[in-house]
């Protein structure tokens, strides 16, 4: 797990691939100065089918896209 990844907030696995199979995938940020350039929340959202324009995170795995 990379030294700065981001923590998971309800206590869960911080590896977006755990239980799934497949390689790890875990977050970790770039630091910005500038707020136009941050993001302010951020959602893993599950799919049966990929979604134009979206990297799958889960790809390798048995599970839903991520």
């Amino acid at each position: 797990m990379p030294k700065y990844a981001v923590v998971e907030v309800s206590g869960g696995n911080n590896d977006l691939n755990a239980g799934f199979g497949g390689k790890f995938v875990w977050i970790e940020p770039n630091w910005t100065t500038s707020p136009e350039s941050a993001i302010g929340g951020l959602k893993v959202v599950t799919s049966d089918d990929s979604i134009p324009g979206l990297e799958n995170l889960a790809q390798g795995t048995e599970g839903p896209y991520r």
